[in-house]
Protein backbone atom coordinates (compact mmCIF):
# COMPACT_ATOMS: atom_id res chain seq x y z
CA UNK A 1 0.00 0.00 0.00
CA UNK A 2 1.11 3.50 -0.73
CA UNK A 3 1.79 5.96 2.12
CA UNK A 4 0.80 9.59 1.68
CA UNK A 5 0.63 12.64 3.90
CA UNK A 6 -2.62 14.30 2.85
CA UNK A 7 -5.05 15.00 5.67
CA UNK A 8 -8.10 14.97 3.45
CA UNK A 9 -9.02 14.73 -0.20
CA UNK A 10 -10.92 16.77 -2.72
CA UNK A 11 -12.95 15.11 -5.44
CA UNK A 12 -12.88 17.00 -8.73
CA UNK A 13 -15.98 17.84 -10.66
CA UNK A 14 -16.27 18.30 -14.41
CA UNK A 15 -19.20 19.39 -16.49
CA UNK A 16 -19.95 18.03 -19.95
CA UNK A 17 -23.28 18.63 -21.66
CA UNK A 18 -23.33 16.68 -24.90
CA UNK A 19 -25.38 13.59 -25.78
CA UNK A 20 -27.61 12.21 -23.04
CA UNK A 21 -27.40 8.46 -22.46
CA UNK A 22 -29.58 6.49 -20.02
CA UNK A 23 -29.12 2.82 -19.13
CA UNK A 24 -29.66 0.29 -16.37
CA UNK A 25 -27.33 -1.90 -14.27
CA UNK A 26 -28.53 -5.29 -13.01
CA UNK A 27 -27.16 -8.32 -11.18
CA UNK A 28 -26.09 -10.95 -13.72
CA UNK A 29 -27.42 -13.79 -11.57
CA UNK A 30 -30.68 -12.42 -10.18
CA UNK A 31 -31.43 -9.87 -12.94
CA UNK A 32 -32.43 -7.42 -10.20
CA UNK A 33 -31.45 -3.73 -10.42
CA UNK A 34 -28.36 -2.59 -8.49
CA UNK A 35 -28.48 0.68 -6.55
CA UNK A 36 -25.58 3.11 -5.95
CA UNK A 37 -23.38 1.53 -8.63
CA UNK A 38 -20.52 3.80 -9.80
CA UNK A 39 -20.59 4.64 -13.52
CA UNK A 40 -17.57 6.56 -14.83
CA UNK A 41 -17.45 8.25 -18.24
CA UNK A 42 -13.81 7.49 -19.09
CA UNK A 43 -13.29 10.41 -21.46
CA UNK A 44 -14.38 13.09 -19.00
CA UNK A 45 -13.93 11.16 -15.71
CA UNK A 46 -17.43 12.27 -14.72
CA UNK A 47 -18.91 9.75 -12.27
CA UNK A 48 -22.59 9.15 -11.51
CA UNK A 49 -24.42 6.50 -9.50
CA UNK A 50 -27.45 4.37 -10.28
CA UNK A 51 -30.76 5.17 -8.58
CA UNK A 52 -33.06 2.80 -6.69
CA UNK A 53 -34.18 1.29 -10.01
CA UNK A 54 -30.63 0.70 -11.22
CA UNK A 55 -30.88 3.55 -13.73
CA UNK A 56 -28.21 6.13 -14.53
CA UNK A 57 -27.81 9.02 -16.96
CA UNK A 58 -24.56 10.39 -18.34
CA UNK A 59 -23.68 12.99 -20.97
CA UNK A 60 -21.26 11.63 -23.55
CA UNK A 61 -19.18 13.53 -26.07
CA UNK A 62 -19.88 11.23 -29.02
CA UNK A 63 -22.30 8.48 -29.99
CA UNK A 64 -20.05 5.69 -28.71
CA UNK A 65 -18.01 6.37 -25.56
CA UNK A 66 -16.44 4.05 -23.00
CA UNK A 67 -17.85 3.83 -19.48
CA UNK A 68 -16.60 1.90 -16.46
CA UNK A 69 -19.19 0.27 -14.20
CA UNK A 70 -18.00 -0.73 -10.73
CA UNK A 71 -19.59 -1.82 -7.48
CA UNK A 72 -18.15 -3.38 -4.34
CA UNK A 73 -18.68 -7.13 -4.39
CA UNK A 74 -18.83 -7.27 -8.22
CA UNK A 75 -16.37 -7.51 -11.08
CA UNK A 76 -15.71 -4.20 -12.86
CA UNK A 77 -17.02 -3.84 -16.41
CA UNK A 78 -15.89 -1.45 -19.17
CA UNK A 79 -18.33 -1.15 -22.07
CA UNK A 80 -18.97 1.00 -25.14
CA UNK A 81 -22.20 2.97 -25.04
CA UNK A 82 -24.43 2.44 -28.04
CA UNK A 83 -26.50 4.98 -29.93
CA UNK A 84 -29.72 3.83 -28.29
CA UNK A 85 -30.49 4.50 -24.66
CA UNK A 86 -32.31 2.11 -22.37
CA UNK A 87 -29.63 -0.61 -22.47
CA UNK A 88 -29.08 -3.00 -19.55
CA UNK A 89 -25.61 -3.89 -18.30
CA UNK A 90 -25.01 -6.95 -16.12
CA UNK A 91 -22.47 -7.08 -13.29
CA UNK A 92 -21.10 -10.43 -12.15
CA UNK A 93 -20.78 -11.00 -8.37
CA UNK A 94 -17.24 -11.63 -7.13
CA UNK A 95 -18.03 -13.78 -4.14
CA UNK A 96 -15.39 -15.39 -1.95
CA UNK A 97 -16.64 -18.69 -0.58
CA UNK A 98 -15.75 -19.10 3.09
CA UNK A 99 -15.15 -22.45 4.67
CA UNK A 100 -17.59 -23.79 7.28
CA UNK A 101 -17.03 -23.18 10.98
CA UNK A 102 -16.40 -26.28 13.04
CA UNK A 103 -17.86 -25.94 16.50
CA UNK A 104 -15.26 -26.35 19.24
CA UNK A 105 -15.56 -26.84 22.96
CA UNK A 106 -14.73 -23.29 23.98
CA UNK A 107 -15.81 -19.92 22.58
CA UNK A 108 -14.00 -16.67 23.43
CA UNK A 109 -15.27 -13.20 22.44
CA UNK A 110 -12.61 -10.91 21.01
CA UNK A 111 -12.59 -7.35 19.60
CA UNK A 112 -10.51 -6.27 16.59
CA UNK A 113 -9.86 -2.90 14.95
CA UNK A 114 -10.07 0.48 16.70
CA UNK A 115 -11.31 -0.85 20.00
CA UNK A 116 -11.01 2.36 22.04
CA UNK A 117 -11.92 5.97 21.32
CA UNK A 118 -8.54 7.65 21.62
CA UNK A 119 -6.31 10.14 19.87
CA UNK A 120 -7.44 13.56 18.64
CA UNK A 121 -10.70 13.91 16.74
CA UNK A 122 -10.46 15.26 13.20
CA UNK A 123 -11.66 18.79 12.57
CA UNK A 124 -15.22 19.20 11.32
CA UNK A 125 -14.21 20.49 7.87
CA UNK A 126 -11.72 17.65 7.28
CA UNK A 127 -14.41 15.11 8.16
CA UNK A 128 -17.01 16.76 5.89
CA UNK A 129 -14.71 16.71 2.87
CA UNK A 130 -14.30 12.97 3.34
CA UNK A 131 -18.05 12.28 3.64
CA UNK A 132 -18.32 11.95 -0.13
CA UNK A 133 -19.61 9.33 -2.60
CA UNK A 134 -16.82 7.34 -4.31
CA UNK A 135 -14.59 7.93 -1.27
CA UNK A 136 -14.07 4.56 0.42
CA UNK A 137 -12.35 3.90 3.74
CA UNK A 138 -11.33 0.50 5.04
CA UNK A 139 -10.15 -0.64 8.48
CA UNK A 140 -7.93 -3.72 8.79
CA UNK A 141 -9.03 -6.32 11.34
CA UNK A 142 -5.78 -8.16 11.90
CA UNK A 143 -5.41 -11.71 13.11
CA UNK A 144 -2.68 -11.39 15.74
CA UNK A 145 -2.06 -15.11 15.63
CA UNK A 146 -4.22 -15.88 18.65
CA UNK A 147 -6.89 -17.77 16.71
CA UNK A 148 -7.36 -20.09 13.75
CA UNK A 149 -11.13 -20.53 13.74
CA UNK A 150 -13.51 -17.66 14.42
CA UNK A 151 -16.90 -16.29 13.39
CA UNK A 152 -17.65 -12.62 12.73
CA UNK A 153 -20.59 -11.53 14.90
CA UNK A 154 -20.83 -7.74 14.89
CA UNK A 155 -19.30 -4.58 13.41
CA UNK A 156 -19.37 -1.35 15.43
CA UNK A 157 -19.15 2.24 14.16
CA UNK A 158 -18.53 5.24 16.41
CA UNK A 159 -20.89 7.84 14.96
CA UNK A 160 -20.49 11.58 15.42
CA UNK A 161 -23.35 14.07 15.35
CA UNK A 162 -23.18 15.22 11.70
CA UNK A 163 -25.78 13.39 9.55
CA UNK A 164 -25.22 10.35 11.79
CA UNK A 165 -28.58 8.87 10.70
CA UNK A 166 -27.74 8.83 6.96
CA UNK A 167 -27.34 5.36 5.38
CA UNK A 168 -23.97 4.17 4.12
CA UNK A 169 -22.60 1.08 2.41
CA UNK A 170 -20.62 -1.55 4.36
CA UNK A 171 -18.54 -4.34 2.84
CA UNK A 172 -16.23 -7.02 4.24
CA UNK A 173 -13.16 -8.16 2.33
CA UNK A 174 -10.58 -10.85 2.77
CA UNK A 175 -6.99 -9.74 3.35
CA UNK A 176 -4.66 -10.32 0.40
CA UNK A 177 -1.00 -9.54 1.15
CA UNK A 178 -1.88 -6.54 3.28
CA UNK A 179 -4.50 -5.18 0.89
CA UNK A 180 -8.27 -5.25 0.71
CA UNK A 181 -9.21 -8.16 -1.57
CA UNK A 182 -12.39 -9.92 -2.65
CA UNK A 183 -15.63 -9.37 -0.79
CA UNK A 184 -16.71 -12.18 1.54
CA UNK A 185 -20.39 -11.22 1.41
CA UNK A 186 -22.53 -11.48 -1.71
CA UNK A 187 -23.63 -7.83 -1.66
CA UNK A 188 -22.71 -4.71 0.35
CA UNK A 189 -24.91 -3.98 3.37
CA UNK A 190 -26.75 -0.66 3.54
CA UNK A 191 -26.57 0.34 7.20
CA UNK A 192 -28.19 3.22 9.07
CA UNK A 193 -27.07 4.20 12.58
CA UNK A 194 -29.53 5.27 15.26
CA UNK A 195 -27.45 6.97 17.95
CA UNK A 196 -25.04 9.92 17.68
CA UNK A 197 -21.79 10.39 19.60
CA UNK A 198 -21.63 6.71 20.52
CA UNK A 199 -20.97 3.20 19.20
CA UNK A 200 -23.60 1.72 16.89
CA UNK A 201 -23.77 -2.00 16.16
CA UNK A 202 -24.34 -3.92 12.92
CA UNK A 203 -25.42 -7.46 13.85
CA UNK A 204 -24.04 -10.16 11.53
CA UNK A 205 -24.62 -13.18 13.74
CA UNK A 206 -27.28 -14.67 11.45
CA UNK A 207 -24.87 -14.71 8.50
CA UNK A 208 -22.42 -17.17 10.14
CA UNK A 209 -19.38 -15.58 8.50
CA UNK A 210 -16.12 -17.41 9.03
CA UNK A 211 -13.21 -15.04 9.71
CA UNK A 212 -10.35 -15.49 7.18
CA UNK A 213 -7.15 -16.65 8.89
CA UNK A 214 -5.16 -13.73 7.46
CA UNK A 215 -7.58 -11.15 8.82
CA UNK A 216 -10.15 -9.07 6.99
CA UNK A 217 -11.10 -5.50 6.06
CA UNK A 218 -14.28 -3.59 6.84
CA UNK A 219 -14.90 -0.88 4.24
CA UNK A 220 -17.45 1.94 4.23
CA UNK A 221 -18.64 4.08 1.33
CA UNK A 222 -20.98 7.06 1.35
CA UNK A 223 -24.08 7.20 -0.86
CA UNK A 224 -25.10 10.08 -3.13
CA UNK A 225 -28.60 10.75 -1.84
CA UNK A 226 -29.87 14.34 -1.86
CA UNK A 227 -32.02 13.59 1.19
CA UNK A 228 -28.82 13.25 3.21
CA UNK A 229 -26.72 16.09 1.84
CA UNK A 230 -25.36 19.23 3.47
CA UNK A 231 -22.94 22.08 2.81
CA UNK A 232 -19.47 22.03 4.33
CA UNK A 233 -18.06 24.84 6.41
CA UNK A 234 -16.64 27.65 4.23
CA UNK A 235 -12.96 27.28 3.34
CA UNK A 236 -10.41 28.87 1.03
CA UNK A 237 -10.02 27.29 -2.43
CA UNK A 238 -8.27 28.23 -5.66
CA UNK A 239 -10.74 28.16 -8.55
CA UNK A 240 -10.07 26.97 -12.12
CA UNK A 241 -9.64 30.55 -13.34
CA UNK A 242 -6.88 31.11 -10.77
CA UNK A 243 -8.92 33.26 -8.39
CA UNK A 244 -9.19 32.50 -4.67
CA UNK A 245 -12.63 31.94 -3.18
CA UNK A 246 -12.35 32.70 0.54
CA UNK A 247 -15.77 31.24 1.40
CA UNK A 248 -16.05 28.20 -0.84
CA UNK A 249 -18.40 25.44 0.30
CA UNK A 250 -18.77 21.88 -0.93
CA UNK A 251 -21.77 19.56 -0.86
CA UNK A 252 -21.13 16.39 1.12
CA UNK A 253 -23.23 13.32 1.78
CA UNK A 254 -23.54 10.69 4.41
CA UNK A 255 -22.84 10.32 8.09
CA UNK A 256 -19.89 11.27 10.23
CA UNK A 257 -18.04 8.17 11.37
CA UNK A 258 -15.57 9.62 13.84
CA UNK A 259 -11.90 9.62 12.81
CA UNK A 260 -9.08 10.27 15.23
CA UNK A 261 -5.48 11.34 14.69
CA UNK A 262 -2.54 9.88 16.56
CA UNK A 263 -4.22 6.61 17.50
CA UNK A 264 -0.94 4.70 17.31
CA UNK A 265 -2.59 2.06 15.10
CA UNK A 266 -2.39 3.02 11.42
CA UNK A 267 -4.91 0.43 10.23
CA UNK A 268 -7.17 2.70 8.12
CA UNK A 269 -6.74 3.15 4.36
CA UNK A 270 -8.78 5.06 1.84
CA UNK A 271 -9.26 5.48 -1.88
CA UNK A 272 -11.24 7.71 -4.23
CA UNK A 273 -12.19 7.00 -7.83
CA UNK A 274 -8.56 6.41 -8.90
CA UNK A 275 -8.71 2.95 -7.37
CA UNK A 276 -5.48 3.22 -5.33
CA UNK A 277 -5.52 2.44 -1.62
CA UNK A 278 -3.62 4.98 0.50
CA UNK A 279 -2.79 4.82 4.17
CA UNK A 280 -4.49 7.54 6.21
CA UNK A 281 -1.31 9.10 7.54
CA UNK A 282 0.15 12.52 8.14
CA UNK A 283 2.07 14.38 10.81
CA UNK A 284 1.25 15.51 14.32
CA UNK A 285 2.83 18.29 16.40
CA UNK A 286 2.05 17.96 20.12
CA UNK A 287 1.71 21.32 21.85
CA UNK A 288 3.91 20.25 24.76
CA UNK A 289 6.98 19.28 22.71
CA UNK A 290 6.45 21.24 19.49
CA UNK A 291 8.21 18.44 17.60
CA UNK A 292 6.51 17.18 14.45
CA UNK A 293 6.35 13.41 14.08
CA UNK A 294 4.51 10.85 11.92
CA UNK A 295 0.93 10.13 12.89
CA UNK A 296 -2.00 8.03 11.69
CA UNK A 297 -5.69 8.76 11.24
CA UNK A 298 -7.96 5.84 12.03
CA UNK A 299 -11.67 5.46 11.45
CA UNK A 300 -13.50 4.44 14.60
CA UNK A 301 -14.60 0.99 13.43
CA UNK A 302 -14.22 -2.28 15.32
CA UNK A 303 -15.57 -5.81 15.10
CA UNK A 304 -16.56 -8.53 17.53
CA UNK A 305 -15.59 -12.11 16.72
CA UNK A 306 -16.10 -15.41 18.51
CA UNK A 307 -12.94 -17.49 18.63
CA UNK A 308 -13.46 -21.25 18.60
CA UNK A 309 -10.90 -23.29 20.49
Amino acid sequence: MKKITLLFSFLPYFTFAQIQFTAKVIDAATKLPLTNVNVEHLASHKIVQTDQHGMFTIFRQKESDSIKISFVGYLDKIVETSKATGQSYELTPAVFQLRDVRIGYKVITKELGVTKKRGHKMGKLSAQLNQMPLFTQAVFMENDGSYKKAELKRIHFYMGSDLFYAPFSVNIHQNEDGESGQSIISMPIIYQATTKDSWNELDLSERHLTVPEKGFWVSVEWIADEKYSAQSRPFKRRMQDGTINEKYTQTYYGPEIVSSWDTGLGITYYKSSNGWWNRAAGTWTPALTGKTRPSYRDLMVKSTIEVIE
